[in-house]
């Protein structure tokens, strides 16, 4: 089964999609070749780096979760960068990504 990652540009140019092309025999014809068609999944942009351990904190703190200023605590804890612009920025994604979900002024994981 052939499997392909497939980098595209949207239409208007701003945003790039990522697709799995994934190879689905669906029977056989007449003289029993395999009849095949291809089942494309969206796999959304890749996760930047910032994204990711904003991502990994919301996790590490799904039980009661956990606001935007802890963030940019244990990112500045861990001695990364944590503009309270940029962490905003990020978390806004992630929710448009559905990966994490602000309830009140908390922010839990979906995945």
């Amino acid at each position: 089964m052939c499997v392909r990652a497939v980098k595209q540009r949207d239409m208007e140019g701003d945003k790039e999609l990522n697709f799995k092309i994934e190879k689905v025999v669906i029977g056989k014809d007449e003289d029993g070749d395999e009849v095949s068609s291809a089942v494309i999944d969206e796999t959304g942009p890749m996760l930047g780096e910032k994204q990711e351990d904003v991502l990994r904190i919301v996790k590490s703190c799904r039980d009661f979760g956990i606001s935007q200023i802890d963030i940019i605590q244990l990112l500045q804890n861990e001695g990364k960068s944590a503009l309270a612009p940029n962490i905003s920025r990020d978390l806004k994604k992630l929710e448009g990504r559905q990966l994490v979900v602000k309830k009140g002024s908390v922010y839990f994981p979906l995945v």
